[in-house]
């Protein structure tokens, strides 16, 4: 699942307003230009979206290849499907498919493919000199893994997947906390209501011809992002993107509006927690409509929660916004140190809540927060992974120009009045609170 959105910051020093008083930021190491990243964007005559980022001081090339063909754009009954399709297509059974042998046995670190919400990524990892075998493999996958998907092959993977759901959420301390969050905020049909992987039974129902369909009708030219980050030459790796994906035929882009529906303004579900011995309470709420001042502000205000409030009274807290294709969901988890009744568990998850939309937030916090995200920022910028996502997820969730501020300004613009008054305004409805009560907790201490 995607992480909160990039943001570009200027350098210098800053004023935050906190209340009536000013907090100065001390200047930077890092410049505007060491904060943005480089990178040349172009289009192929079928419609594939080329992001090309050289850097000569890397010694390798990542290839990302990623589609409009998350668990948002699987049709209705279908959940899990994006997910098994990412595994079938990932590299095919025959030695001519075998893309993973293949470059591996060329030299490739990185051969990975994952699905989100909005997106189905694969992307590899090669020697410079092999940039050439890593482009035709991703454009071969989208013609000849098709002949080669059997029902044999389809239960192959749908085991595996189901694997990777125990490992994941069903034997994974609060799995089914998160598992209950998605339930209670998306209804009966709605792609997101199963999560990215599926239920069992779900991922068991799918059949070699729902997989064919899904892949052919996003796995396109016109529907793709292509990104190429590390040592190579953009003219002639330009040259080898035609010579690759030019012959595909474009398909059409996945652009059908998603509907993120609303809720009853209190949704409340207990889980059993049979792993983790502390209370966990889960607060979260879908958005949707125009997000460019809700995301920057709910992005920076989870990381400020975050670091605020963590370690509060023995507790764990953490804080995320999700941005997908029409909507988000922002979500606050605080983990209780010991056993606690049910209301006072989800009174103390109300308390954390309330550092980000009602209270005072302290100058010196706000600073740090700052801080914190050009350090994130910064290191993202400076791996080949980090930046081929930022790219990915700059090029498929663009925000526009915001009062007249580009994206290097506006995280700096947001005061603490403003983000209160954003996710105050934001958050006011559609919330889900999820317990998640252990079966065996922690008790509380006893002084002596």
């Amino acid at each position: 699942m995607r992480v909160a959105r990039w943001l570009v910051v200027t350098c210098g020093v800053v004023a935050v307003a906190a209340g009536a008083q000013e907090v100065q930021v001390v200047p930077r190491a890092s410049s505007a230009a060491d904060l943005t990243p480089q990178f040349e964007r172009f289009v192929t005559s079928n419609g594939l979206v080329v992001l090309l980022s050289p850097d000569p001081r890397t010694n390798a090339v990542l290839v990302d290849l990623s589609f409009a063909a998350g668990a948002l754009h699987q049709p209705a009954g279908k959940a899990g499907l994006a997910h098994l399709t990412e595994h079938v297509f990932s590299s095919g059974p025959t030695p001519e498919t075998d893309y993973r042998g293949l470059l591996e046995r060329r030299g490739a670190t990185g051969f990975n493919a994952f699905t989100t919400l909005d997106r189905l990524s694969f992307r590899v990892t090669v020697p410079p000199e092999e940039l050439p075998l890593a482009l035709w493999a991703n454009a071969d996958r989208l013609g000849s893994v098709y002949a080669t998907v059997t029902e044999a092959g389809l239960r192959r993977h749908q085991r595996i997947v189901a694997q990777e759901r125990v490992h994941r959420i069903d034997d994974s301390p609060y799995g089914g906390n998160a598992v209950a969050v998605m339930r209670s905020l998306f209804p009966e049909g709605h792609p997101l209501r199963s999560g990215v992987i599926g239920g069992r039974d779900e991922i068991n129902a799918l059949t070699v011809a729902d997989v064919l369909g899904f892949a052919r009708t996003h796995f396109v030219p016109a529907n793709g992002v292509l990104v190429v980050v590390g040592n190579f030459d953009k003219v002639v790796a330009r040259a080898w993107v035609e010579k690759a994906f030019g012959a595909l035929p474009p398909g059409q882009a996945d652009t059908k509006p998603f509907a993120v529906p609303g809720q009853a303004p209190d949704v409340r579900v207990s889980v059993t927690e049979e792993l983790g011995r502390r209370p966990k309470v889960t607060l979260a709420w879908t958005l949707s409509g125009p997000m460019t001042e809700v995301s920057e502000a709910l992005a920076f205000g989870s990381l400020l929660l975050t670091i605020y409030t963590d370690g509060f009274v023995g507790m764990d807290v953490s804080a995320s916004y999700l941005e997908f294709t029409g909507g988000g969901v922002f979500t606050l988890e605080v983990t209780m140190p010991h056993a606690l009744d049910k209301l006072e568990a989800s009174g103390n998850a109300e308390v954390v809540f309330r550092y980000l939309s009602r209270a005072v937030m302290p100058k010196d916090i706000v600073a740090a927060t700052l801080l914190a995200w050009d350090r994130e920022l910064m290191a993202r910028l400076h791996t080949n992974e980090g930046l081929a996502s930022m790219l990915v997820l700059q090029e498929c969730l663009p925000h526009e120009p915001l009062h007249d501020l580009t994206a290097a300004e506006r995280h700096w613009a947001l005061t603490p009045d403003r983000i209160q008054a954003i996710t105050g305004s934001a958050l006011r409805g559609t919330r889900v609170t999820v317990l998640s009560r252990p079966t065996r907790p922690l008790p509380r201490k006893v002084s002596p």
